[in-house]
């Protein structure tokens, strides 16, 4: 029984290195494109990749908030690059929940 569970244990340490392993190498890459000017032109080449996994309709059902979260962030990189501050468009989206308690 011990050794199932150092098993797992090991495979459960090595999966989460991978992810934070990942995570570093992106964001590495994302403050190396910024510092050289390239984020727009990467971004041109990813974003319609990125955009259209999004917006493909869930195969198994457990990637539609993961979807959903991705659809939200590349609305608000939308907003902010047309000019417009996105720190008020939570409060637009739920109905205007600020003006309730007025």
């Amino acid at each position: 029984m011990a050794e199932v569970l150092t098993f797992l244990l090991l495979r459960l340490a090595i999966v989460v290195g991978g992810i934070l392993l990942l995570a570093v190498i992106a964001i590495t890459l994302l403050v190396m494109l910024k510092r050289h000017g390239q984020l727009a032109r990467a971004r041109s080449f990813a974003e319609p990749v990125v955009r259209g996994w999004a917006e493909r309709p869930p195969s198994d059902g457990g990637g539609a908030l993961r979807r959903a979260a991705m659809r939200e962030a590349l609305d608000r990189l939308d907003r902010a690059e047309s000019g417009g501050r996105s720190g008020s468009a939570p409060s637009t989206r739920t109905g205007g929940s600020g003006s309730e308690g007025a």
